[in-house]
């Protein structure tokens, strides 16, 4: 039997943390900070563009790219346009994510100008429908920076018909096994994480440090705690320095 208070769109979580704290602190990586209402606005823009581009609630999309607070974003941004999240983890080999990325099907891709060969060969093969988006300001591509592609989009929160049952991500397991497969997860079950996340796990106000792969739990841990209003410092990769 499905839990009642489950059963709603992840997204209106979200909606409500950013209303909540709206003025506080989200993400923050290398100099870049951005607030709660800055991740709004600009996942906003990402998903009501990537809706204006016919970009549908089903459609799966990727972000292919080290941590960084703007990958978290276009992820977000995703998710918000009633998109299937597909985390690509850069850290993997380039074949094993064009594998990846062919196999769970990708009508949209959002990537770090570094990897681009490799979502190009996606293009290639017959993916990514709704185009290939360059999240840093690499002009030298052929495809469209992030900030240029959505600048002209509404800011205001995307309007899409989710319910708990439609999927929000379709994470893989790792292959210890036998070949990689796919787990599909719902809105539904990230609210009952968000709940685990804000009951037991963490403190309002808290930071935590994200160093290992966003596509992975901790992208995970980051949107489900989300409503809590914790601060997330963002490193492209463990740097014992840092640390």
């Amino acid at each position: 039997m499905t839990n009642p208070q489950f059963d709603k769109p992840f997204t209106t979580i979200i909606d409500e943390a950013f209303r909540n704290h709206a003025d506080k602190q989200c993400l923050k990586f290398q100099e870049e900070i951005y607030s709660y209402r800055d991740v709004d606005q600009l996942s906003s823009r990402i998903a009501n563009q990537l809706i204006a581009d016919g970009f549908e609630k089903g459609m799966h999309g990727a972000v292919y790219s080290l941590n960084s607070a703007i990958a978290f974003i276009a992820a977000l941004g995703i998710v918000r346009a009633g998109g299937v999240w597909i985390p690509v983890n850069a850290r993997n080999s380039t074949v094993d994510n064009i594998a990846i990325l062919l196999k769970l099907g990708c009508d949209v891709l959002l990537f770090q100008s570094a990897y681009f060969e490799a979502s190009s060969a996606v293009k290639q093969q017959g993916e990514c429908s709704k185009g290939l988006i360059c999240l840093d300001e690499n002009t030298g591509l052929d495809c469209p920076s992030m900030s240029s592609w959505c600048a002209g989009a509404s800011a205001g929160t995307p309007s899409v018909d989710i319910v708990g049952s439609d999927l929000i991500s379709i994470p893989q397991t790792g292959g210890t096994t036998g070949e990689s497969k796919g787990v599909m997860l719902s809105h539904r079950n990230f609210c009952a994480i968000s709940r685990l996340m804000t009951t037991e796990t963490f403190k309002p106000d808290g930071v935590m440090m994200c160093a290992a792969p966003m596509t992975h739990v901790g992208g995970r841990l980051v949107l489900t705690s989300m409503a809590l209003g914790l601060r997330y410092v963002i490193l492209e990769k463990v740097d014992p320095q840092i640390i």
